[in-house]
């Protein structure tokens, strides 16, 4: 820069921070009307989060079981499916807010924090402004906004902004060995492991990539098994949830989601609707006629290409670690999108665990994380100051123009036309969940194969009597615990509309009672004695559950204590000579 010549930098950062808040308007905008958005799953979610609520307000805590609806129809979803968003939802909840705005409120700040933990994990690496850009591009990434607006998958998208938050915590953990860093990873870990099962699995090696990374720059033991406990823990304190929904899924109808719509084979997607622009908001069919959008988005593909140049041309005249960290997230790219083609079939199908990914074109999250870093790569690796703003910019304004045209939903939903206690759920749009509540679903348990064909009939107290004279009272009504009083004339048989899964107990005046399972049905059918009785179903942990809660429960109490004391117990070098 000549004498005389005025430094362009603080323009280029005011520019930077401006094309940012742009973005957090634009993104902000769909959830300040305070309705709910149409979308492929927010029935489900809605539903959802009303009866995760309503089972901690009960005191069933870790929630497993719901009901849905209708009466008669107990949901045991939460003992497989990720319950973190909903434990978010149900605070919210709690602090006062409608169950519409405790949703909206917890997309929005996933949404949010998914750019702020990718600022802060990249700013380790490449400095400020690129971090800026790779934030940039993460929040805006056209699967991303597909996985809110389009598919409205919750748990996916809670993953997606846990994904930068477990790097930047494990970068921190590394540099600084101490109690607050171990518990921050340990918990970011474990919400992580919480959010949403398929991405846990898919971003397991990139954790494991970058761990490697760290431990090749620095050539450091101590730090390695600081790392490896934090993780330890975070295993620990999700083990309540993972371990049933491991050892447990055959409980339910769960292999059926494998088929049809589910079949990974039905779902690869084809290599043009990677660059497509086109944009819809309806599902994924086989072959290339999808409504649903699949594009990388032109702007990532070009931070890709450009990284790719600049790194080979670097790669000849020096050796630099941020360049090894730029070229392994190439690759994490490269596998990304191969898993995503056709192509990669033969893994698919001797892999069984990818089974249950269903849709291949999930890999898209993992392609779009990879290659905002690689945005961030690019601009960082060129050196000169004014070129490196100019470009980062022109990145971000391409990336603002390109795609937030597509940042809103198909329609907004009024609060006021949903009633939760009520079966026209949503109001004047009956057929859009018609069919939702007629099917046996995958999370049901495996003793329900058919589901009533009227729901309305079933009694609000989901007990009646089958055989014989009796009256039934309800004394006390949860959905874990149902107490009853029944007066029998005669012996008498009960329906109650409880569908069965271990481990529901029953007893007759404090003793247990012997029961039958109804078939296809899955209610629990009683023969009660002539007289007066007390009649009480709960609902208890296996000793699978039981034993996964206590193993969460003692890594949480080792956790803090271990954060408390670790600067006075930090591995010496007696214990890495045992290691080594």
């Amino acid at each position: 820069m000549g004498e005389g010549d005025v430094d362009p930098t603080p323009l280029f950062k005011v520019a930077a921070v401006f094309l940012s808040l742009v973005l957090l308007v634009v993104i902000s905008l769909p959830f300040l009307g305070g309705e709910l958005f149409r979308g492929h799953d927010i029935l489900s979610h809605m539903l959802y989060v009303r009866g995760f609520y309503q089972a901690l307000s009960e005191g069933q805590f870790p929630v497993r079981v719901i009901g849905k609806v209708f009466p008669g129809h107990d949901f045991y979803v939460f003992n497989y499916y990720q319950p973190m968003f909903y434990y978010f939802t149900s605070l919210a909840k709690f602090l006062g807010l409608s169950y519409t705005q405790s949703f909206l409120l917890t997309l929005w700040s996933a949404w949010i924090a998914s750019g702020v933990f990718m600022f802060l994990f990249v700013r380790k690496h490449f400095t400020n402004f690129p971090a800026l850009l790779s934030a940039f591009f993460y929040m805006i990434a056209p699967y991303h906004i597909v996985q809110i607006f389009v598919r409205v998958d919750v748990g996916e998208f809670l993953a997606a902004a846990f994904v930068p938050a477990v790097l930047w915590s494990l970068n921190r953990l590394w540099e600084k060995r101490s109690g607050l860093p171990l518990f921050l990873t340990a918990v970011i870990f474990a919400g992580f492991l919480l959010s949403h099962n398929i991405l846990s699995v898919m971003f397991l090696p990139v954790f494991l990539l970058y761990i490697v990374y760290l431990f090749w720059r620095d050539r450091s033991w101590q730090p390695l098994l600081t790392v490896c406990l934090a993780l330890a823990f975070g295993f620990g304190l999700a083990a309540y949830f993972l371990i049933p929904a491991l050892e447990e899924s055959g409980l339910t109808h769960l292999d059926g989601s494998l088929a049809g719509s589910g079949d990974f084979r039905n779902n690869f997607v084809c290599f043009n609707q990677l660059f497509s622009n086109s944009w819809g908001y309806d599902g994924s069919v086989p072959g290339c006629d999808d409504k649903m959008p699949f594009q990388l988005g032109f702007a990532h593909w070009l931070a890709v290409l450009g990284a790719l140049i600049i790194l080979l041309k670097s790669a000849v005249k020096k050796r630099d670690e941020n360049l090894v960290l730029t070229g392994l997230f190439f690759l994490v790219f490269l596998i990304a999108i191969f898993m995503i083609l056709s192509v990669s079939m033969f893994v698919w199908e001797r892999i069984y665990w990818l089974y249950f990914f269903q849709f291949s074109w999930r890999f898209l999250i993992l392609a779009a994380f990879a290659s905002s870093i690689l945005a961030g790569g690019w601009v960082y690796l060129v050196k000169n100051n004014k070129n490196r703003y100019l470009l980062g910019i022109g990145l971000m304004s391409l990336g603002l123009y390109l795609y937030s045209w597509n940042i809103h939903p198909p329609y907004f939903i009024p609060e006021d036309q949903i009633n939760f206690n009520n079966e026209n759920f949503l109001l004047g749009r009956e057929e859009d969940i018609k069919s939702f509540f007629v099917y046996v679903d995958y999370f049901d348990s495996k003793w329900v194969n058919k589901m009533p064909e009227n729901f309305a009939s079933i009694p609000a107290s989901e007990a009646e009597v089958k055989t014989g004279k009796a009256e039934v009272e309800v004394l006390a009504f949860t959905q874990t615990d149902k107490k009853y009083l029944v007066k029998a004339e005669d012996e008498a048989t009960l329906r109650f509309y409880t569908h069965y899964f271990p481990d529901w107990q029953v007893t007759i005046d404090g003793k247990s009672a012997p029961f039958s399972v109804e078939e296809d049905f899955g209610y629990i059918i009683l023969k009660v004695p002539q007289g007066e009785h007390s009649v009480e179903l709960s609902f208890h942990d296996t000793a699978i559950r039981a034993e996964a809660n206590k193993i969460s429960i003692v890594s949480a109490m080792l956790l803090v204590i271990v954060s408390l004391v670790y600067g006075k117990i930090r591995p010496r070098k007696w214990l890495l000579k045992i290691i080594k």
